[in-house]
């Protein structure tokens, strides 16, 4: 049955088609990564000589983007996302894969994915998921990895993929891509980030914040190791 009420979404996806492109909120943007350049400090001296010497490839104000993310469900960056991915058909999360140079191995304890939408007609990029704690030996989510471990478990953050979940804009695991209809196509930058720490949590009763896990991460040389992207894209259109 029709609903009417997404002309009137329509409409106003229209007037907002201009507002979009917040990607100076996206978290690999912060200016703490900064600290990561060719031109301003140096990693650790505990870091190997070759890992030392490298920078990002194409931009010298950034930590390395070694991390290869790919999506053998939707395909490389960028790529279309499929209707199951979004709150439309299944809200699943896409299949993600990633790879991870030798050297930077073992620094790594553990990895960190967050998914961010700089699109949206907002002044911020909405917090689409964020999970932490991922093991080290990871190399892959899938859809059943996001489901909540309902064990009994005082742990109530838990995932069966081994991970942890923080606090959504939604306030869900995660939501899938929702743009505002006839706004146009909306980027969705998921990215994988390999920390030297472990995020701590302690003190903390619910699902902890965006806010709470940059401060964990990004306070401090050497927490952030490596990242990578995969950016998926999605478009709610009024036919079609």
């Amino acid at each position: 049955m029709f609903n009417p009420l997404i002309l009137i979404e329509s409409f106003i996806g229209l007037l907002l088609t201009s507002s979009k492109g917040y990607d100076s909120k996206l978290l690999h943007n912060k200016p703490v990564f900064t600290g990561f350049s060719a031109q301003g400090s140096s990693f650790p001296s505990s870091r190997p000589a070759e890992v030392a010497g490298s920078t990002q490839q194409g931009s010298s104000s950034l930590p390395p983007q070694v991390i290869e993310v790919t999506s053998p469900e939707c395909g490389p960056s960028p790529s279309p996302m499929l209707k199951q991915h979004t709150p439309s058909g299944d809200n699943h999360f896409p299949h993600l894969t990633w790879t991870v140079p030798g050297e930077y191995i073992p620094l790594i304890k553990s990895f960190m994915l967050i998914v961010q939408d700089p699109d949206a007609p907002l002044p911020i990029a909405p917090v689409h998921g964020i999970f932490y704690d991922i093991p080290v030996d990871k190399r892959e989510v899938v859809a059943s990895d996001f489901e909540a471990v309902t064990n009994g478990s005082s742990d109530n953050n838990m995932l069966k993929g081994g991970f942890r979940y923080g606090k959504n804009l939604r306030g869900t695991i995660y939501g899938g891509p929702r743009p505002v209809c006839s706004h146009g196509p909306h980027r969705y930058a998921f990215m994988v980030i390999g920390l030297g720490e472990g995020v701590d949590t302690s003190g903390e009763k619910e699902a902890i914040t965006r806010d709470r896990l940059e401060k964990e991460i990004l306070v401090g040389e050497g927490k952030v190791v490596c990242w990578g992207l995969w950016w998926g894209t999605y478009e709610n259109k009024l036919f079609g």
